[in-house]
């Protein structure tokens, strides 16, 4: 028996327990997707909505806000989850809505004496026509805020299907090695095959893409696309690839987000059922992301020796291809606002929202896989961390996998802290292995999970000598950790050896080309993995850290016996490589602070650090006392 509750627990009723949920006849998602967008963006609609149900909303408890960090004045407004399940429920409103959207232009927005009385003879008009007290009932009965929409399948079919999880390094998978794949190349085969295409990505310098992006549309393909305003502004690369897209007739969006538009989102062919495909990727359109020779040109590569080859790799990335028109028309949707130039929303623009699901393949009694799909900003209840990826490490059993470009979210961290701290005292010391690699340059920087994960903290000294001042890293033990307060120090050694750095090929390379020219190469690890059970997130774009929430992202969470295993694999196949943990390199770095400041004066820069962190501590626990 699944009880609604009004909790996010939601998420362990969406990632953990599984059944089929299908009618014989399927909603037009097409049509209901297309009344949301409409409709929630107009705040017009949103503010008569708000108000005619205002006492429903009134009754979801402030507690689920407080204990999900979700600000209470937004539980009382209608989510684009809610509207898109209420009128799922009444398609008498159709005509209406059809009727509304041909009569009353967008533009009708302003508060004019015109537009308000506009906007009352509609209301009016709705009140008169519809059954008021059956929507409310249908609000407070099958739309809760904090839980994703559920779309409907035809019985015994799914509603998508992984076509491949695919990565751009060798992995190893049930015994057999995975070739890696050229990512540019397979999404240029798949553009040019394509009917429709929208897309969004943060970076775009890839000319491969490009070309079939043309290719496609001379080939009467119907195309929209977005790059973030501020990388085109600012690399002339990216630049050159919109200039020649745009002059080719290609409608290409300058996205001018809050934050970042950090998208790495593709829909193709939302129209066309048999046809229709969502590619979700950790990698922008950037030949760093995506070409085999990384920085370098394959002509360059091919130059180089063998002991140089092997530092010209792109960033450590991976694709996801789902098949299927749900996926496809999700994609489309929440393209369509970033990119659309009905929409171009921003911001606090865009919509409160809660995350979308689709069932997949019945895999037995009690198990059917499960897609969830929420977009930044405003899904999740704005606090993916917590409501997302915290959950799944809350309500997942057995061993944590991370493999991430950066790690910053102090919600992720408490949650990997408290499943380790309570698996430990609740199972006799029993240790959960926490597999965690991360790119070096993000994993040692002091916002980074990894510190704390491995009993570390970091503080910026300032150190003065003859007029200069040099800022220096010092990391310390710290002796508030909650992990080191718990684990025995046996125990603790053996965790901290689990939390990586990258493997050594990932970095900054300097090296000269047989043409005299010097080359720096750049590569990292550019996923956004996390595993837990049968639950994982491939084709994020969401790397977990705070400020995310505010960036345009894509966030997929795909619960999947098969497929996760796989994700396990392509995480395990960086950490294995991996010689390096967060506590060694730690030491490295504080080797350059010891040598400019001496060992005596080094520990004591440690012990002030150190005598501080318990200060702040004990006022913290007496602040709760």
């Amino acid at each position: 028996m699944i009880k609604k509750l009004f909790t996010l627990t939601y998420l362990a009723f969406i990632l953990f327990t599984h059944f089929a949920l299908a009618q014989n006849k399927n909603p037009d998602y097409a049509k209901l997707l297309y009344y949301t967008r409409e409709l929630t963006t107009r705040p017009s609609v949103m503010k008569f909505l708000n108000e005619t149900f205002k006492e429903e909303l009134a009754q979801i408890p402030e507690e689920a806000a407080e204990k999900f960090d979700i600000p209470k004045e937004a539980l009382r407004r209608i989510s684009e989850t809610q509207f898109l399940a209420i009128i799922e429920r009444h398609p008498e409103l159709y005509e209406f809505i059809d009727e509304y959207l041909k009569k009353v232009p967008e533009s009708i927005e302003d508060e004019t004496a015109r537009d308000i009385k506009i906007h009352e003879a509609w209301q009016a008009k709705f009140n008169k026509m519809a059954d008021i007290e059956e929507l409310k009932t249908n609000l407070l009965k099958y739309a809760n805020p904090l839980e994703p929409y559920v779309f409907k399948v035809p019985k015994g079919k799914p509603g998508f299907e992984v076509v491949e999880i695919s990565a751009n390094h060798a992995f190893q998978h049930e015994g057999k090695m995975i070739e890696a794949v050229a990512i540019d190349e397979k999404l240029a085969t798949r553009i040019r095959k394509c009917k429709q295409y929208a897309f969004n990505v943060f970076d775009f310098d890839n000319m491969i893409i490009a070309d079939a992006i043309i290719e496609a549309h001379e080939n009467g393909a119907k195309i929209m696309g977005g790059i973030d305003k501020n990388v085109i502004d600012s690399r002339p690369e990216v630049k050159a690839v919109y200039d020649k897209v745009t002059k080719a007739g290609i409608k290409i969006t300058p996205v001018n987000p809050t934050n970042l538009n950090h998208q790495k989102q593709h829909a193709f062919d939302w129209d066309h059922p048999d046809l229709a495909e969502a590619w979700y990727l950790s990698a922008n359109n950037t030949y760093s992301c995506m070409r085999s020779t990384g920085d370098l040109t394959v002509e360059q590569a091919e130059q180089l020796s063998a002991a140089e080859l092997k530092y010209a790799i792109s960033n450590a990335n991976h694709v996801l291809v789902l098949k299927g028109q749900l996926p496809a028309l999700v994609a489309y949707h929440n393209l369509s606002l970033s990119i659309s130039e009905k929409y171009l929303l921003r911001g606090k623009e865009f919509p409160l929202s809660s995350a979308f699901r689709i069932m997949g393949e019945k895999i037995s009694d009690d198990y059917t896989t499960s897609l969830y799909l929420a977009f930044t900003p405003g899904g999740g209840m704005k606090n993916i961390n917590r409501n997302v990826f915290g959950q799944i490490i809350q309500n997942g059993t057995g061993d944590i996998y991370l493999g991430v470009f950066v790690a910053s979210s102090d919600d992720l961290y408490d949650e990997i802290k408290n499943a380790v701290i309570a698996d430990y005292l609740q199972k006799k010391k029993e240790l959960t292995k926490v597999f965690f690699v991360g790119d070096t340059s993000f994993a040692m920087r002091e916002y980074s999970i990894a510190l704390p994960l491995s009993g570390l903290y970091r503080e910026t000294y300032e150190h003065k000598s003859g007029g200069e001042v040099e800022k220096l890293n010092i990391y310390v033990d710290d002796p508030t950790n909650e992990l080191v307060q718990t684990l025995s120090a046996e125990d603790m050694e053996k965790f901290r050896s689990m939390i990586k750095i990258a493997p050594e090929v990932y970095g900054e390379t300097h090296i000269t080309l047989p043409d005299g020219t010097s080359a720096k190469l750049t590569s990292k690890i550019h996923h956004k993995l996390m595993a837990r059970g049968n639950v994982s997130t491939p084709g994020n774009s969401f790397n977990p850290s705070g400020a995310a929430d505010t960036n345009t992202e894509q966030v997929v969470v795909l619960s999947d016996p098969k497929e996760t295993a796989k994700v396990k694999s392509i995480i395990m196949s960086l950490y294995k490589r991996s010689e390096g943990t967060v506590y060694n390199e730690m030491k490295k770095r504080n080797a350059h602070a010891i040598k400019v400041l001496g060992q005596e004066k080094f520990d004591k820069v440690v012990k002030k650090i150190q005598d501080k962190l318990k200060a702040d501590c004990d006022a913290k626990l007496k602040i709760k006392a």
